[in-house]
């Protein structure tokens, strides 16, 4: 997936003003994750959505703590 593509862009940008903000933080992300699931009963993952928004760049391992 290329986070830099025009329709990716787009995405982001459509789901930030629907969401009201731009997910910064786990807590954002998590309760992104609820809305989407309210909204169209779809289920993502965290680490699908962080991605998406570069949180988390894409290969990178998270320690377990």
């Amino acid at each position: 997936m290329n986070k830099n593509a025009p329709e990716v862009i787009q995405l982001r940008k459509d789901v930030e003003a629907r969401f009201g903000t731009r997910p910064a933080t786990p807590a954002d992300f998590e309760s992104l994750i609820a809305q989407i699931w309210l909204c169209l009963h779809e289920n993502l993952a965290l680490s699908t959505l962080e991605r998406l928004w570069g949180y988390r760049a894409i290969g990178m391992i998270i320690p377990i703590v």
